[in-house]
């Protein structure tokens, strides 16, 4: 068999026998659905011959003697993946809020669905008086300078269009104290929940621009 006990084995074993915690826990509401003639279903981990853990799920019910019947299926690959998405989501969200870079997400209405402090320092706020909002208040967009808003908006929109992201596009933003920063902005698509959303990079790069400046002045 799959545990890697033979069928003489495995016919003297329980089902106890093979659980990884040696019992058998049902949660109250399933055991009265069980008495009442429904199957339920539960997953459990399970020790193999060679001492190996696979994850299982059990489908269960009662026979008319009384008897459990239960018919297990493996489901060790569909639950590694599920543990790799959930470690990918949690360094990808510990990378989000601890980064310098300013990061955000917007879903299909412009709504703020997450963004970190750096990004809201961009805007003159914090993260908490942006989250869930959609404003003018929570859009980048805003803090440029009201002539080229519209031009650098329909500009970037075209892009969108035709590509389906922006990478690296350079524009300018004023400050809450007034200075002028340059950026480099990325506006990517993400898939959350399986609902579409947009990953917003800004990076700072005013000091980058400005050695540049003074090297070429200084030639």
């Amino acid at each position: 068999t799959e545990t890697g006990y033979t069928q003489e084995e495995f016919a003297k074993l329980n089902l106890t026998d093979l659980l990884l915690e040696k019992k058998v826990i049902i949660e109250q509401s399933r055991a009265d659905e069980l008495k009442l003639g429904n199957k339920i279903s539960f997953q459990r981990q399970l020790s193999k011959k060679d001492g190996s853990v696979i994850d299982i799920e059990i489908n269960a019910g009662l026979m008319q003697d009384g008897k459990l019947l239960a018919f297990i299926r493996n489901i060790t690959e569909r639950r590694n993946a599920e543990r790799a998405l959930k470690e990918s989501e949690e360094k990808f969200s510990k990378a989000f809020q601890s980064s310098l870079m300013a990061f955000a997400i917007y879903d299909e209405q412009e709504t703020v669905v997450d963004a970190n402090e750096s990004y809201a320092a961009m805007l003159g706020t914090t993260r908490d008086n942006i989250i869930g909002l959609n404003s003018e208040n929570t859009k980048l967009l805003k803090k440029l300078d009201t002539q080229k808003r519209n031009e650098v908006t329909d500009n970037i929109n075209n892009i969108l269009a035709q590509k389906g992201r922006l990478q690296n596009f350079e524009t300018h933003i004023e400050a809450s104290n007034g200075s002028i920063i340059c950026l480099l902005l990325s506006i990517e698509p993400l898939e959350l929940n399986n609902k579409k959303n947009w990953l917003i990079t800004a990076m700072d790069i005013s000091e980058k621009k400005n050695a540049e400046i003074s090297l070429t002045q200084s030639e």
